[in-house]
């Protein structure tokens, strides 16, 4: 999958708000993780997506609420700095989300696959 640079860009944001108050030299990790399932499973979404900033949860958003929650109380810092931040990459995700399960459905289409096991 091509990078989503404007997801690397809100967690390049992020880690510049968590890393404010330290100002090393040290390298930091961004990573975007998407799970998304060919069929419903109890407890588990379809899709899923998670931001982390050096291993560490900041975000979580899941197909069921289609919605970001944030994991960790400094991300809220950036949505008084920008309102619209929440809204903007919540549209993101859901756009992933509907990309992700039409490529599933795609893969089990074009793989004779109708469902588990």
């Amino acid at each position: 999958m091509v990078p989503r640079w404007d997801l690397l860009w809100l967690l390049g944001a992020a880690a510049s708000c968590l890393l404010e108050g330290s100002r090393g030299s040290s390298p930091h990790t961004i990573r975007v993780s998407y799970t998304s399932a060919s069929e419903v499973c109890p407890g588990l979404p379809l899709f899923s997506a998670e931001g982390y900033v050096d291993n560490q949860l900041i975000s979580r958003y899941e197909s069921h609420t289609r919605k970001i929650h944030p994991r960790v109380d400094w991300i809220n810092t950036l949505e008084k700095e920008d309102p619209k931040f929440y809204n903007r990459y919540t549209r993101i995700l859901q756009k992933d989300q509907d990309d992700f399960q039409e490529n599933v459905e795609m893969l089990q289409k074009r793989y004779n696959q109708s469902g588990g096991e």
